[in-house]
């Protein structure tokens, strides 16, 4: 199916991080977004490649935008209301991927899933990727804004 990002030989892994050993699904979400990159490098070069100057538009843009998704996906949690998810993760799905924040985007992809299913325990088992995800993204984002692509 089109979901699978990571090939299967990426899984095994999970075994070797037995301090990930928490119960329930946690531990196979960390271990699929710990093998996307934070930033996927030739996406980066792809848009600047394309957009020159304006890619740090591009940049600032997301990097205002995503706060106000994060908080209304962790408040949407706070309150067990998957409705009100399914839009804030769908947009940061889309958004950080077209910035190649692509581990950021596979967290928000699951959210955007488990609430669509109503799945509250797997959207509160997740919340805590989506807050570790956004400040690993903002800080490499950042680092690119004020240093440059090289």
């Amino acid at each position: 199916s089109s979901d699978m990002t990571q090939p299967d030989l990426l899984q095994p892994q999970a075994e070797m991080q037995p301090e990930l050993a928490s119960p329930g699904v946690v531990n196979d979400d960390r271990a699929a977004v710990a093998a996307a990159p934070v930033i996927q490098q030739s996406v980066i070069d792809e848009l600047y490649e394309i957009m020159e100057e304006d890619f740090f538009g591009l940049l600032q843009t997301f990097l205002e935008a995503a706060p106000p998704l994060v908080r209304e996906i962790e408040a949407g949690v706070l309150d067990a209301d998957c409705d009100a998810v399914i839009m804030p993760a769908h947009s940061l799905k889309s958004s950080s991927a077209n910035v190649g924040a692509l581990a950021l985007s596979d967290v928000a992809r699951q959210m955007e899933m488990a609430a669509r299913d109503g799945d509250v325990s797997r959207l509160s088992a997740l919340v805590e990727l989506i807050g570790e995800q956004w400040s690993a993204a903002e800080s490499a984002l950042r680092r690119l804004c004020e240093h440059g692509i090289n």
